[in-house]
């Protein structure tokens, strides 16, 4: 859906709609927050290095396919 036509229906929501939408995003963006700070973490913690370690090795050893 265009962003236009979302526009035009958030415009046509009641006022208590309109908060209920406002509170549902802020809800997305928390979890969303919360998510980028555990794969953070997850990354500094060195839980994706062996992962890492292999992708490079195959790509290197030229077993891996381009995107």
């Amino acid at each position: 859906m265009p962003l236009d036509n979302i526009k035009g229906q958030i415009e046509m929501l009641s006022p208590e709609e309109v908060s209920e939408l406002q509170a549902w995003l802020n809800q997305q963006e928390q979890e969303e927050a919360t998510v980028d700070r555990q794969l953070k973490a997850a990354v500094d913690a060195g839980k994706f290095d062996k992962l890492i370690e292999q992708a490079m090795a195959d790509e290197k050893a030229g077993l891996t396919t381009p995107l």
